[in-house]
């Protein structure tokens, strides 16, 4: 293996001090220069800073969660009461005001949960979407939905999950409503 030679004593000195030629070279030139280290020793300390590190960088969101919370606002707007979109409590939720219409009632749900109103007008609505991810956990990912309705700004916060069988909504809720669906109907 090829190993890198160390610098003379002097020169390895006024490198570290910040002086001589080395100055204002990268952390990794300067390391490389001072320790004799084969390509392959060099590869590992480099792979295993880059293992502490990558948990503290944001990972990507998985574009499936996204999509998730965008076909709430694809015309005509009907899938909010598609159940099978659903998991957990949210989906509980969701069962409950289907038993509630089912029988006649107007259900729990008086309201549209994706635009949290009853009113909404759907051109405004797509026009304006932007959705934002992060990620919250293993497999789960906050999706933020901002859009305009009736000329006033609404943002709302999506809760995604990864499932067998795909991404499902686990909450949705209303910052400015103070509403989780998850805590609806109960």
């Amino acid at each position: 293996p090829r190993s890198v030679r160390n610098p003379p004593p002097a020169a390895a000195a006024a490198d570290a001090a910040g002086q001589g030629q080395g100055a204002g070279r990268d952390c990794a030139t300067f390391l490389l220069r001072t320790a004799p280290m084969t390509a392959s020793a060099c590869f590992l300390r480099l792979l295993s800073a880059l293992t502490i590190l990558a948990p503290a960088l944001p990972a990507a969101a998985d574009p499936g969660a996204e999509a998730a919370g965008r076909a709430f606002y694809t015309p005509p707007f009907d899938a909010e009461r598609e159940s099978d979109r659903f998991t957990g409590a949210a989906r509980e939720t969701l069962e409950r005001h289907e038993a509630e219409a089912a029988g006649g009632d107007i259900g729990c749900l008086d309201f549209s949960f994706v635009i949290d109103g009853q009113d909404f007008v759907d051109t405004e609505v797509t026009e304006t979407l932007t959705l934002a991810s992060t990620p919250t956990g293993d497999d789960a990912v906050e999706v933020t939905a901002r859009f305009s309705n009736f000329g006033q700004a609404q943002a709302i916060v999506w809760t995604v999950t990864e499932t067998p069988a795909g991404w499902k909504i686990a909450d949705v809720a209303s910052p400015a409503g103070g509403w989780h669906l998850a805590e609806l109907c109960r």
